[in-house]
């Protein structure tokens, strides 16, 4: 579980570098992804977006669910 998603869409700003808004956090999927990946983690659990997406598991990568927002459904 984490706040900012550690993987983003085509297009998203990475937030690693002082521009844009930092639609996910590259430097959390640096530090933790080869890790989370080497434990098998199936899905990774994450808000910051004020929308619900799942993000389905590529290329070896954990799925990502992507919560926030005022709408629980």
């Amino acid at each position: 579980v984490c706040h900012i998603p550690l993987r983003g869409l085509p297009g998203h700003s990475d937030g690693m570098k002082l521009d844009g808004y930092a639609y996910y956090s590259g430097f959390g999927a640096k530090a933790w992804m080869p890790k989370l990946v080497e434990a098998k983690v199936q899905a990774i659990v994450s808000g910051h977006m004020h929308q619900a997406r799942l993000d389905p598991a590529v290329d070896g990568l954990p799925a990502q669910v992507v919560l926030g927002g005022p709408q629980i459904e």
